[in-house]
């Protein structure tokens, strides 16, 4: 069964939904295969981004000199396990290997930030995983901007 809706086109005059037609389930389905892994790099003093597929392809930087690079990845959610995504660890894993891989022409970025959840329930376990995991980065170092998952409030 497929739970996604073929594009419309939607006239001037025609009524239009109150939302975007994007609910988190098929948010979270998509970005399931689409990963949200970012390149970003600095040259010249003009910041570019890329999605990891992108600068992972074959000559994607060659002939480029980057001041500076870092990868941002995001939402990692370790512990959830539904639909979605049931392989969270998994998948960040692929992240992380993805990183590790320097297209010809490019160095290592120089650092990674992890924005929103590294978690899905604030579990210490979670925590661990997510270390064990990321610490294979072969990045300089990791900053982290944690999401709400990842506060635990009695």
């Amino acid at each position: 069964m497929n739970r996604f809706k073929e594009d419309e086109i939607v006239q001037e005059n025609q009524a239009q939904p109150a939302g975007d037609g994007i609910d988190r389930r098929n948010f979270l389905g998509c970005m399931a295969w689409a990963g949200t892994g970012l390149l970003w790099t600095m040259a010249g003093g003009v910041p570019t981004s890329r999605l990891l597929a992108q600068a992972a392809k074959a000559g994607a930087g060659v002939g480029k000199t980057e001041d500076f690079s870092f990868v941002q990845i995001s939402d990692s959610h370790i512990g959830f396990n539904k639909g979605a995504n049931p392989n969270v660890t998994g998948t960040l894993q692929k992240a992380i290997d993805k990183i590790n891989v320097v297209p010809a022409g490019m160095k290592l970025p120089d650092f990674m930030i992890h924005t929103g959840d590294i978690t899905q329930n604030s579990k210490a376990s979670e925590f661990d995983t997510a270390a064990q995991v990321i610490k294979s980065t072969k990045v300089g170092e990791v900053f982290y901007v944690p999401g709400e998952h990842d506060f635990f409030v009695r």
